[in-house]
């Protein structure tokens, strides 16, 4: 039975790592914390943003300076940065020409989801475009994949999940569905996907495509 495919966004379909190194230092200026250096803002693409910060001790007015800094200059300037993993907007008209069904869940806000995928030049071809808060929805990996499931009308085993961490994987896993990893970005840690249980790893454009047309044939 051909099968649904559900993406994630960043570090997925797209590159938004300057974008988000960019907004994530203004704020930090702002709060009177240190940068992050470029070489750790890799560690910001998966994990909800709170879970990052967090994660660094930052926490109470600061967290809440950092988080709504983040937010406004990533609307006005962070966004701009972002670009296509290459050969990602082609396969996915690949994919959608053969009649492929197209879904993406990610924790990035929904508010942004739209115009990156305009930005980038992504082709319409998506029946479901679920981020977080929107519609109640928290910034948590489950749930947005859950709603982009409801949306669709897709139950356990009618769909696979594209990510590129071990949080889309074990997302998936939970709610009864296949994760193909992909290492487009190098986001991901040594043996990451493979190690939350991903069914399959691509490292390359060829390596994705042979495998989704697989799942939808």
């Amino acid at each position: 039975m051909a099968r649904a495919i559900i993406f994630d966004m960043d570090g997925t379909l797209v590159d938004s790592v300057e974008g988000a190194w960019y907004s994530l230092n203004a704020a930090m200026r702002l709060a009177g914390l240190p940068e992050i250096p470029r070489a750790e803002a890799g560690q910001f693409m998966g994990p909800p943003l709170e879970v990052s910060l967090h994660r660094r001790g930052i926490f109470g007015d600061k967290f809440k300076i950092v988080w709504d800094e983040f937010a406004r200059d990533y609307a006005e300037h962070g966004i701009e940065y972002a670009r296509a993993v290459p050969g990602m907007p082609e396969l996915l008209g690949r994919l959608h020409a053969h009649g492929a069904r197209l879904g993406i869940a990610t924790s990035k806000p929904h508010a942004y989801c739209a115009r990156t995928l305009k930005l980038c030049g992504f082709p319409d071809c998506f029946e479901a475009v679920v981020g977080s808060l929107h519609n109640g929805i928290p910034e948590d990996k489950t749930a947005v994949l859950r709603e982009a499931l409801r949306l669709m009308g897709l139950g356990p085993g009618e769909a696979v999940m594209v990510g590129d961490r071990a949080w889309d994987v074990l997302a998936a896993r939970g709610l009864g569905l296949d994760c193909i990893g992909v290492e487009l970005c190098g986001y991901a840690g040594p043996s990451e996907l493979e190690d939350a249980g991903a069914a399959a790893v691509a490292r390359d454009i060829a390596g994705l495509e042979a495998l989704l047309m697989r799942e939808v044939s």
